[in-house]
């Protein structure tokens, strides 16, 4: 069973994450979010917990998308 939280602004998701690092084990961000982009997030949540798992969703192109990442590899 999985706890689900939810959030709409990306540095509020960061503070929740900072405080509760062993209750993560997989983190659902889009790509393109308001203040940081999901990819930018994900890396911040990665310099805290290394091991924690990624999923992003995006209704970008998929090439756009990959060289972004590529940046945070």
């Amino acid at each position: 069973m999985f706890n689900v939280s939810v959030f709409n602004d990306p540095y509020l998701a960061l503070e929740h994450f900072k405080g509760n690092l062993k209750k993560f084990v997989v983190v659902l961000s889009d790509v393109r979010m308001p203040l940081i982009s999901g990819i930018e997030l994900m890396a911040k949540i990665k310099d805290l917990k290394p091991e924690v798992n990624a999923i992003f969703i995006t209704a970008f192109d998929p090439d756009y998308v990959k060289s972004y990442l590529e940046k945070y590899d």
